[in-house]
């Protein structure tokens, strides 16, 4: 994973909150990470599992949670703020292959 995959969700996480809800957290029936999902929702998922170099679902899946995890809390408060490129450096680290 290149740290520009965390580097780009992040901000548009925090600069589009309602958006990005109704993306991530409101109830709606989309199937993101399924073979039968919606064609831009797969495209989404293949894109970021491409970002991981894998075509492995179980990773690509725990990047999205990672970052949309990283998101809420940043948009709560409870990260700081000033550590973010540390985060994603390490998260990014982790996911390198």
């Amino acid at each position: 994973m290149t740290a520009s995959v965390g580097t780009t969700a992040l901000p548009f996480a925090a600069a589009h909150p309602s958006l990005y809800e109704a993306m991530f957290q409101l109830p709606i029936d989309a199937r993101f990470a399924q073979d039968d999902a919606e064609t831009e929702l797969r495209a989404g998922f293949n894109a970021l599992g491409a970002a991981l170099g894998t075509e492995d679902g179980t990773a690509t899946e725990l990047l999205w949670s990672a970052l949309h995890g990283m998101s809420l809390l940043e948009r709560a408060g409870r990260m700081r703020q000033e550590h973010r490129p540390d985060r994603i450096a390490e998260l990014a680290a982790r996911f390198a292959s």
